[in-house]
This record gives structure tokens, sequence and C-alpha cells, in this order.
């Protein structure tokens, strides 16, 4: 047997770790003296904590290595868990990827540098459109370069349906205290499908295609500017809410987010960097 101190020194993890073990229930003492509280522990545990270690290290949390150490030896079971996790890796590794090429587009590009076009502010008035449209629960934190990715499915399906489309692109991000964060990704039809209203499209059928349509703005304040979406939205968000500021303006009836519309159809395989894109938001005088 084995005080704490000895075993962690055997097995490189620090006596505090053994403990948040212990409380997790992953790897319990053998025994615990009942005089002195020294927790004690087999040379077999040895193996038990190589196979904790092993798991935490391949990124499994505590969670995922309680549920999966009681299966441990069940090969399927195991390939079916790793291959799931790989996915988790793989995708994490995108992510942190697209943040690497974000920091080197702050590093290295300026406003100037790939002189972009905004617009001065215009108010219009901005018909109702029928779109075919796909609505996605995301996280708090939403990187915009990530709707890409939307559109990719938005073509996909588009080309498996063989459904005729019109001009242009629309996006919005929506915050709802009931239902969390979605955005919204749409594009003109050029058919008579039936559409149901926005009001039902919202917040409850997520990660769904439908047909609707996006809504009127009486009155809307919109500002058109060049170049990669991502790069541009803040530019032309402050000049449009500054613009809203100095001429007394409030936000009005209607979405209450910020609507981007692509003026190119922004399905592709590829990135592109030169869509005009115009922000839409329904305003009102104060």
């Amino acid at each position: 047997m084995l005080k704490i101190g000895e075993f962690s020194k055997i097995v490189c993890v620090s006596a505090r770790m053994l403990r948040y073990y212990e409380e997790m229930g992953l790897l319990k003492p053998v025994e615990i003296d009942r005089f002195t509280g020294y927790r004690m522990y087999s040379m077999e545990q040895i193996y038990e904590l190589q196979r904790i270690t092993e798991l935490r290290d391949i990124g499994f949390g505590v969670e995922e290595i309680a549920e999966t150490l009681p299966r441990i030896d069940d090969i399927e079971y195991m390939r079916e868990v790793l291959a799931k996790k790989r996915e988790q890796i793989n995708e994490t590794i995108v992510k942190e990827q697209a943040k690497l090429e974000r920091i080197n587009q702050i590093i290295f590009n300026t406003q100037e540098d790939y002189n972009m076009y905004i617009s001065e502010v215009e108010l219009k008035k901005l018909e109702s459109v029928k779109v075919l449209a796909l609505l996605v629960n995301v996280p708090d934190i939403f990187d915009i370069g990530e709707e890409q990715n939307l559109w990719k499915k938005m073509l996909d399906y588009i080309k498996d349906n063989n459904i005729e489309c019109g001009v242009g692109g629309y996006s919005e991000y929506i915050s709802n205290a009931n239902y969390g964060n979605q955005v919204l990704i749409a594009i003109p039809i050029n058919s008579d499908a039936e559409c149901k209203g926005v009001g039902e499209l919202f917040f409850h059928n997520h990660d769904t295609f439908l047909y609707t349509e996006i809504a009127t703005l009486p009155q809307a304040a919109t500002i058109q500017y060049s170049g990669n979406i991502r790069e541009g939205y803040q530019p032309a968000q402050k000049k449009l809410i500054e613009w809203m500021q100095v001429n007394g303006y409030i936000f009005g009836n209607g979405p209450d987010c910020i609507r981007c519309y692509r003026l190119e159809t922004p399905l592709s395989e590829e990135n592109h960097e030169d869509y005009l894109t115009e922000m839409q938001i329904a305003v009102e005088k104060i």
C-alpha cells in the first residue's frame, strides 16, 4: 500500500489532483485511515490512473472520463467514442485556425490597405421578399466569419433540390431572452412557393430550411460597404449608428437587429473578398 504522497510521486500526478479525482469519483483510495485520514493506494491503481490521464491528455473532460471508464475495455464502444472525440478536436482546430487568420488580418490589414468602400447612409422603404431561409442556433459569441459555413449548407440544399434562386442574400443575427441567439440566412426565390410568416419561423423552426418572407421595413437606414463582410461590418455599423445619433433616429418597429444584404449571391465554394453588402435596419425619427 502507498500513501498519497508516495503514490503521487510514482504516477507524476499531484496529491491535489488525486484528491480531485477522488471527489469526482474517478479514482478512490483503497483505504482511508480512520484515525490519521491518510489515503492509501494500491500498486494496481497505477494502471487505473494511467487510463484516466491518457483520456485527459487527448481532450476528455472529467464527466466524459467518468462515463467512459466503466466501458473502456469495450473495443467497439471505444472506437465510437474516440471517433466522436476526433471529430470534436478537428472542429476545434478549424475554429482556432480561423482565429489565427483573423489575428493576421488585424495585424497586417487596415481599412486603407484593402481600400474599403463605405457609402453614405440612405433612408429607404424596403419591400418584403420571398426567400428560402435557414435559421440556426449559435453560441453567445458568434464569429461572423463562420457564416460562410451556413451559406455552404444553403448551397448544397439548393443544388440537391434544384431550387431556382434570385440575386443576393440576407443574414440576420437575432438575440432573444427565451430562445437564445440565432442566425438567419436567406436567399430570394423565383417561385410561387407557399411561404410561412416570419413570426412562425423565428425562434421555433431552427436548423430547418423553410420558405418565408423577409419583412417589409417602411423606413430603414441603409449603408453599403465593399470587401470582406467581416472586415467591413464594424466600421459600417459604427458609421450607421453615428448617423442615427446625429440625425435624431432610433431603432424602429421591425426586426430588432441589423440585417445584412449581400448584393451578389453569396453562394460559392470559396470565400469571396469583393462582396458589396448593405446593412439595413428599421428606424424612426425621435
